[in-house]
């Protein structure tokens, strides 16, 4: 007789490994930005001095641009997505979630929202932009205390999650 079941299963790989992608994408921008860096010390190319150091003015755009780029895939991938994507689930009396970022949380009241214009208008960032996109992949959202985690599921399997979610909501699975 199982305590808790894992249903990790249930959920969409493509929504981890798109953050992987994320994060892979933002080491490049990194490498990028130090190249740029290095570029923007030692060319010939629209020197001018300041502060008896020669920049180049030729690498000022694409440097801006990667560092634009490394500062808001950061803010994105460790502020945002690591604190709110599931990447397992636990059920037995309560919910067992596990966020990217690697913390586990328990959750013993909860709501689950399945409309997700409603998930994407609640999840503004700090600069008021939309956080998940539609297009990004297919989640319900889990409401506890006010933060709203995804859950990212396989499109065949969208039925059996929320009655599954909603079991656990009314305590009526048996452990």
């Amino acid at each position: 007789m199982k305590l808790s079941e894992d249903y990790s299963y249930l959920i969409n790989k493509k929504s981890i490994i798109f953050i992987y992608k994320y994060i892979f994408l933002s080491i490049i921008f990194f490498l990028l930005l130090l190249f740029f860096i290095h570029a923007l010390f030692s060319s010939h190319n629209n020197v001018i001095e300041i502060l008896g150091t020669n920049i180049s003015l030729y690498y000022i755009p694409p440097f801006f641009l990667c560092l634009y780029s490394v500062l808001y895939s950061f803010y994105r991938v460790v502020f945002v997505v690591s604190k709110r994507l599931i990447k397992g689930i636990t059920v037995g009396k309560n919910i067992s979630i596990k966020l990217f970022n690697g913390k586990e949380i328990i959750l013993t009241d909860f709501e689950i929202i399945i409309d997700q214009s409603k998930i994407e208008y609640k999840n503004k960032d700090q600069l008021g932009g939309n956080v998940y996109k539609k297009y990004d992949y297919e989640y319900i959202g889990i409401k506890n205390n006010n933060l709203i985690y995804l859950l990212p599921y396989k499109e065949e399997s969208k039925n059996f999650t929320i009655e599954l979610l909603y079991n656990v909501k009314n305590n009526i699975i048996n452990s």
